[in-house]
């Protein structure tokens, strides 16, 4: 499947630093394949962005929550619930 292909990136994931990585993969709304440089990664590409040094981050969290609201937590419950039953 066709895709787009981001190089010249810093990878943001959370965990920390991945050394050596600055070209990524997507399909549909999935990153696929990581690697070094662009001509490291299989498959072809719809589309290749030059990401000029940028960060990449994959996916977002909700990462200012206040739980003590009832709101909140009604909220952030229903979500967990969801997921599960999937």
């Amino acid at each position: 499947m066709p895709g787009i292909v981001s190089h010249s990136v810093n990878i943001f994931d959370g965990r920390g630093p991945l050394p050596g990585v600055s070209a990524v993969r997507i399909e549909g709304s999935s990153i696929v394949e990581l690697g070094a440089e662009v001509a490291s990664l299989g498959g072809v590409a719809d589309r290749i962005i030059d990401g000029g040094g940028r960060t990449l981050m994959p996916g977002l969290v909700e990462a200012h929550a206040h739980l003590s609201w009832p709101s909140s937590v009604s909220a952030w419950y229903r979500a967990c619930r969801c997921r599960r039953k999937t």
